[in-house]
Order: C-alpha cells, then sequence, then structure tokens
C-alpha cells in the first residue's frame, strides 16, 4: 500500500516538473530569452453598406421597440481570413418613438457625457449630440436580445436617438 502511494506521489510530482519546464519554455525565443507578447487591436472590417433595415437591430436590441428609424454598418472583428469564430460588431443610429424615449428617459440612470461614441467613419455624421448614458443603460440595451452581444449605449434626449456599439459572437 505504502509502494502504491509513493509511487503516485512520485508520478505526480514528474508530472508536475515537466508541466512547469514546458510552460517555461513556451514563454523563451530560439535563443533561450523570454518572449513578451504584444496584444493586437482587433479593428471592425466590414462591406461599408449603409444599412437602414430594423429586424437585425430589434432582434438583438428589444429595448429600442419598434424605431422610427435607424441607420447601421456592421462586419467582423479582424481579418477575414483569420481560422475560427468570428466576433461581429454593430454600430447604430436608432431614432426611437416618443413613447420608447420617454421609458429610456425615467428608467435609466442616465448622466451626461463627454465621450465620443467608437463608430466607423461613416456613421459619425450621423451622432447626435448632447448624449447620456450610464452602466445600466447598456446591461439594458442588450437584456432580452442576443446573449451574445454586449454594448455601449448613448442617448441623446434632444432627438430621441440611442447610439449603439456593439460586439457579439
Amino acid at each position: 500500500m505504502m509502494v502504491t502511494i509513493c509511487g503516485k506521489l512520485r508520478c505526480q510530482s514528474i508530472v508536475a516538473m515537466l508541466v512547469v519546464v514546458i510552460l517555461m519554455l513556451a514563454g523563451c525565443d530560439a535563443h533561450g530569452g523570454m518572449t513578451t507578447r504584444t496584444p493586437v487591436n482587433a479593428e471592425k472590417t466590414g462591406t461599408g453598406e449603409r444599412r437602414v433595415d430594423t429586424d437585425p437591430l430589434t432582434r438583438r436590441f428589444p429595448l429600442i421597440g419598434d424605431p422610427v428609424q435607424v441607420v447601421w454598418y456592421s462586419g467582423t472583428m479582424g481579418l477575414d481570413d483569420a481560422p475560427g469564430p468570428s466576433t461581429y460588431w454593430i454600430d447604430a443610429v436608432v431614432t426611437v418613438d416618443a413613447t420608447t424615449s420617454a421609458q429610456i428617459e425615467d428608467s435609466y440612470d442616465l448622466q451626461p457625457t463627454n465621450d465620443v461614441p467608437d463608430v466607423v467613419a461613416p456613421l459619425s455624421p450621423d451622432i447626435p449630440s448632447g448624449l447620456w448614458t450610464s452602466d445600466e443603460f447598456d446591461k439594458a440595451l442588450v437584456q432580452g436580445g442576443d446573449p451574445q452581444f454586449s454594448a455601449t449605449a448613448y442617448y441623446s434626449p434632444a432627438t430621441h436617438q440611442i447610439v449603439i456599439c456593439a460586439v457579439g459572437g
């Protein structure tokens, strides 16, 4: 019994040492020095098509209700030829009806912001001024929609518009 326990412990110790050595070697370059990895910021890529259809947005972001008007762009993050699953992005400006606008203003602790939404260049001219935002509003925007999407949302009380910057799988 003692030999079996000691044998298992020795085997586990050897495996643990091998794992440590492998992890150390994985961090070395060809000359034995440690490598450093610089994160690559994935850029938004897409067709550049200016879209005005509402269905893809209302499915993902039920909070917008039945919008009066939308304009949006979408695509994937990073290189199109990279293997593996894609991360999708959506940048949109949505004009909501008076009822939805009142619900937004009454339901979320919106605060004015000087942040500029990080949208693709063709959408920039559509961004209203006087934007308000909150973490609570961001979460509410995607609630009940596609669970793989997260969003940063901005609201303009003056124009009843929501700016959406969303990413998801």
